[in-house]
């Protein structure tokens, strides 16, 4: 099976260099790995779409030394590349050594030294662990959430990804999946990890208390939606037939993204994809929404920054400019042309393919679980046709289902507040997270992080409880004051259809051609 399937999400290749401490980060390409013989990989993704997880890596290797050979015996918690392969053991004790050529994405581990600050947040020996400094020098956009999981501050969640000015502010809903009680409290870290100055307005928790079996799935207004019923993907092609089933069908690791590694840019034909869904249909008059796994990519997010800094020490107006409600409006119309960071869902009905909804971006580190509400009016026949059209380069997509509601499900939802939250200074910032009132939390630099403890209310032993953390606010990035503007390129990528793609497809390029150069990784090297 085939599949444009590339980790290039996660292009931080020399950042493996920059950092020496401890953290799971997600999508490296596996070439990349080779300069950090120290990372240790988790697991991989092959291009056939196979998820394969570690258990460690054993190796003897014959070392030279000044006065003959020696033997040297490696081990690690995952598994390395060696010899253009990454060589590991399996849970079952099988060592296998897959080739680079037959890898799409590589989980690697790494230590990280953003430990040492959590000391100074009194938090102890806590660990931080997630997708952290591995990935800075690309990463632009929002704050980190680690939620505690009684050992470990894990990496849960990454909110209002793409605000980049106060006019784009906006809630969001991460789902704090390894958040537990410890001695009544829920405790979480919010971090700057970036070289940006973040404006948290509010962070609250929604405790969603319901019946086993039912899924709570957030859509991007906030409103929960409680599944009693999941029906899969029957079938999903691109616009050349390729068959996609099993990339869509589970909520896993496995992400379907596009190639900017062969993206040419005077290619119309590979500037846009092209995606068709298949779903049962259903005769009832159930609420319906379609369940999405999946958010923005890496160089999305890096290509905010690219936008902005066209506008060079001009950016600040740029910014200001958005304000208006009719700036707004142009915004979100450009957005639904280009799907760049608002993907426009298509329902074929009896009058063809019309538009009845968007998924919004989000991550790139963290994919959200998402209810995007369906208007089936119009559908008819025994199935329920979705089309996508993401640009290249700028979605991951995971998982779809199609769910439904039953009017019988009743859940418990619980918003809690901080009973106490400190700033990285030292202050009390509990007011400031109350509400999405103006009051802002500030953090103007990275490496800064508010501790906040939430009293955890007591559980119903016969229901499950979801939890999520309720944050909204902004970020500034950290622009170039003095930089000239480019102002007839930064028209033309809303002038110009598709121009914001192929810009990202060139400045890719370019930024491929730099990193691959400092690792002195030849041309010739590079697994295609």
């Amino acid at each position: 099976m085939t599949k444009k399937c590339i980790a290039m999400a996660t292009l931080a290749c020399f950042i493996l260099l920059t950092f020496s401490c401890a953290t799971t980060g997600r999508f490296v390409p596996p070439e990349e790995v080779q300069a950090e013989p120290q990372t240790w990989i988790e697991k991989v993704v092959t291009t056939d779409g196979d998820l394969i997880e570690f258990a460690g890596y054993v190796v003897e290797r014959v070392v030279n030394q000044l006065d003959g050979s020696s033997s040297k015996r490696f081990s690690g918690d995952g598994a390395l590349i060696v010899e253009g392969s990454v060589v590991g053991v399996l849970e079952d004790g099988t060592r296998v050594a897959i080739p680079l050529e037959d890898i799409s994405m590589v989980f690697v581990q790494k230590e990280d030294r953003i430990k040492g600050l959590l000391y100074g947040c009194g938090i102890g020996s806590a660990v931080l662990l997630g997708a952290t400094v591995l990935f800075l020098a690309l990463k632009e956009s929002c704050p980190f959430v680690y939620s505690f999981d009684g050992e470990h501050y894990v990496f849960d969640g990454e909110p209002y990804g793409g605000s980049i000015c106060p006019a784009l502010q906006r809630t969001d809903w991460c789902r704090l999946d390894h958040l537990a009680p410890v001695d009544g409290e829920y405790r979480l870290l919010l971090t700057n990890e970036v070289d940006e100055t973040q404006y948290t307005d509010e962070m609250i928790l929604v405790v969603v208390d319901h019946p086993a079996g039912v899924g709570v799935f957030p859509d991007a207004c906030g409103v929960l939606h409680t599944v009693s019923a999941q029906d899969c993907v029957l079938s999903a092609t691109d616009e050349h037939g390729s068959d996609l089933t099993a990339w869509f069908g589970e909520n896993d690791d496995v992400y379907w993204s596009s190639d900017l590694r062969i993206a040419d840019p005077a290619d119309v034909a590979c500037l846009v994809d092209t995606l068709y869904l298949t779903f049962p249909g259903s005769d009832d008059h159930r609420e319906a929404a379609l369940l999405v796994n999946g958010c923005s990519t890496v160089w999305a997010s890096q290509m905010l920054r690219v936008v902005s800094e066209l506008w060079g020490r001009e950016a600040g107006a740029w910014h200001a400019s958005l304000e208006p409600f009719a700036a707004r409006a142009a915004l979100d119309q450009w957005q639904r042309r280009e799907c760049v960071y608002k993907l426009q869902v298509n329902v074929m009905t009896s009058e063809g393919w019309q538009r009845r909804a968007e998924i919004f971006g989000g991550g790139p580190f963290v994919s959200e679980d998402r209810a995007v509400p369906l208007d089936l009016e119009g559908v008819s026949g025994d199935s329920i046709r979705i089309m996508l059209t993401p640009p290249i380069g700028f979605w991951k997509l995971n998982w779809f289902a199609m769910g439904y509601t039953d009017s019988q499900d009743t859940v418990s939802v619980t918003e809690l507040q901080a009973v106490s939250a400190v700033a990285h200074d030292g202050a009390d910032i509990c007011q400031e997270l109350l509400a999405e009132d103006g009051l802002y939390y500030v953090s103007p630099e990275p490496g800064q992080m508010a501790e906040l403890v939430f009293a955890a209310p007591p559980e119903d032993p016969e229901l499950e409880r979801t939890i999520f953390a309720q944050v909204s606010g902004y970020y500034d990035m950290h622009l170039d004051p003095d930089a000239d503007p480019r102002p007839l390129e930064a028209a033309r990528i809303f002038a110009q259809p598709h121009y914001i793609v192929r810009l990202a497809i060139d400045e890719y390029h370019a930024w491929r051609s730099r990193a691959l150069a400092s690792l002195s990784v030849p041309e010739s090297e590079e697994h295609q």
